[in-house]
């Protein structure tokens, strides 16, 4: 079979475009149905208190991405670049948090910080939801560094080290990975959005909560659904006002 098979025009593109879109999409119909009907019944679109916790929640997942970005980056880089003991062990391990439940990372925080200090639960309450979503969000920007800094050429690099050194490497290396890592940041801080395990364990009852609640203790679709579609419509205009990034980086060097 040809691999190129995938990458020739074809009408089966379109086909297969229109089929993933209804698939993701088509669930979420009836519950957008009833959302549209209670605002046109008069209901509000957003509580103020659901607009709160939102702003709360776009708060933790910027500092989270923020925080992935500064840590994860120059680690890929690092790892990308330099082999030391340990390194297939480390990069594995770091891989944990994102085939575990969330909610089973914030329960242990929680039973730690109780077998510490019982009065330290309260501070974790504040601090524990950084914890966790920044453990979920870290191994998918050092993942994506290191996955584009290790597309740098042997050649390449030690024309960087002849020219200006290791920092001159690193940089260049930092320079190929800045687009997917932060790509990466962003799509760890707006999954933590649609997670409500550890504000729930925490207390700190954000966005994902609140829907949570909607559907689950009060019944109301139309409200659940009101609440889904502001925050998917704060998403995208955050995503809209900050630009799309460059999906082209310029190479270091020039062969």
């Amino acid at each position: 079979m040809d691999c190129t098979l995938l990458e020739r025009p074809g009408r089966w593109r379109l086909a297969a475009t229109v089929l993933v879109l209804a698939v993701a999409v088509l669930p979420a119909v009836p519950l957008l149905s009833r959302s549209i009907s209670s605002v046109a019944g008069g209901a509000p679109v957003a509580e103020p208190a659901f607009l709160r916790a939102l702003a709360e929640s776009l708060a933790v997942g910027a500092a989270v991405a923020a925080l992935a970005l500064a840590i994860g980056l120059p680690a890929g880089v690092l790892a990308a670049l330099h082999s030391f003991p340990g390194r297939r062990i480390l990069l594995g391990l770091l891989t944990l948090p994102l085939i575990t439940p969330s909610f089973l990372w914030a329960i242990g925080w929680s039973k730690l910080a109780i077998w510490i200090d019982p009065a330290a639960s309260e501070a974790l309450s504040r601090v524990g939801p950084y914890l966790v979503f920044g453990a979920l969000t870290l191994p998918l920007v050092l993942w994506a560094s290191y996955a584009a800094a290790s597309t740098l050429r042997g050649s390449q690099l030690d024309a960087a080290r002849l020219s200006g050194g290791e920092g001159a490497a690193l940089r260049s290396a930092a320079r190929e990975a800045t687009v997917p890592a932060l790509l990466a940041a962003l799509l760890g801080g707006v999954l933590t959005l649609s997670d409500a395990g550890p504000d729930q364990i925490f207390g700190d009852f954000g966005a994902a909560s609140r829907i949570l609640a909607s559907f689950s203790a009060q019944h109301d679709l139309a409200l659940a659904g009101r609440q889904c579609a502001a925050l998917a419509a704060m998403v995208l205009a955050r995503r809209a006002a900050s630009g799309a990034p460059r999906t082209s980086v310029r190479m270091a060097f020039d062969m």
